[in-house]
């Protein structure tokens, strides 16, 4: 599912999107509504860019164990897929205690989850995962390593503000049903 967006407003700028045989170069407004009488500025961009980096797709929770759209995905990466509700997410001790707590603990308060032991921060992120989708999913096949991994996009609710996003890097190891993580931004 995705929340359609027709329109993104910043400040005194609305960006659209336009046709895609329509060159970058050119604003146009294939809506109904006049921004300008409002005062706006409109600038708009092809509509495959406009849809693929700035509309939002909505978290989503599943009821079943199972969902074939991310066994799908997943299985682009690896002949081996289970229900991601099947793995576990490992973070190593070193990159918990040196990475985590250290270099990246500004935005774990942020997000409410910087108290959390190693055990329930794992747990934290594996509860979110089915409800996200997968971006940026990549095999490496290096000669000193190989590995399937892919991003997710986790919110986490504040108190006061807008939810803290974070964006986290997971290296699929399927035969174990591990995901342990590589980086957290």
């Amino acid at each position: 599912m995705s929340l359609v967006n027709l329109a993104i407003k910043h400040k005194t700028v609305v960006i659209l999107g336009h046709e895609d045989d329509r060159p970058n170069t050119e604003d146009y407004n294939l809506h109904l509504h006049d921004y300008t009488v409002l005062g706006l500025n409109l600038k708009s961009i092809q509509s495959s860019y406009f849809s693929t980096f700035l509309a939002y797709k909505i978290e989503r929770m599943f009821l079943e164990k199972s969902d074939d759209d991310l066994e799908i995905a997943l299985r682009s990466m690896s002949s081996e897929a289970a229900p991601l509700a099947d793995f576990t997410v490992l973070i190593e001790e070193a990159k918990f205690s040196k990475y985590l707590q250290t270099k990246k603990l500004g935005k774990l308060e942020r997000a409410g989850v910087a108290k959390l032991p190693k055990a329930e921060l794992e747990e934290a992120i594996r509860r979110k995962l089915r409800s996200n989708y997968l971006y940026n999913m990549e095999w490496i096949d290096e000669r000193t390593h190989q590995l399937s991994k892919f991003n997710i996009m986790l919110e986490f609710p504040r108190v006061g503000g807008f939810p803290e996003r974070l964006l986290v890097s997971l290296e699929y190891k399927p035969a174990e049903k591990v995901l342990r993580l590589l980086t957290a931004c």
